[in-house]
């Protein structure tokens, strides 16, 4: 049995909601021998990878911390209401935890940042103890990549 954990925020955020429901989705619609977990970015087994990668969990705002390079809230709204944006288009039979696109490409900035401040920046995705992803919602062409492998 495949293993998949994908750590995040609880109750989760618009990228950690719908990185999972996107993984459990795939995995049973494809009749993946895998379970699937969602753990907060807080569970001692998500600190517990973390540091087998020389980190610690974390989300934007913990790297935006440590960065004292605040989210502006206004501009972070205004992710939310990019939800014409064809880069959503592939996400939306999944998407009903408000992510877009914008909000992903708006923390860029925290996401490439933070391995260098010691996070591992939420959601992140493990497949059977490897690090896959972390920090955004990955191309649905890596999850299926990734999952077919299984």
């Amino acid at each position: 049995m495949h293993k998949i954990w994908i750590i995040g925020t609880n109750p989760p955020c618009p990228r950690c909601g719908l990185l999972t429901h996107l993984i459990e989705t795939i995995v049973s619609a494809e009749n993946k021998a895998a379970t699937v977990r969602h753990l907060a970015y807080t569970d001692p087994k998500a600190s517990d990878f973390a540091h087998t990668q020389g980190l610690i969990p974390g989300t934007a705002k913990n790297v935006a911390r440590l960065l004292d390079l605040p989210i502006d809230p206004v501009l972070l709204n205004q992710c939310y209401d990019r939800r014409d944006d064809p880069e959503n288009l592939p996400y939306e039979p999944y998407n009903q935890f408000g992510w877009t696109y914008a909000l992903d490409q708006y923390l860029q900035p925290y996401e490439q940042a933070a391995k260098g401040v010691g996070i591992l920046m939420t959601p992140v995705l493990i497949i059977n103890g490897q690090l896959k992803h972390a920090g955004s919602v990955p191309p649905l062409t890596d999850l299926t990549r990734w999952l077919n492998a299984l």
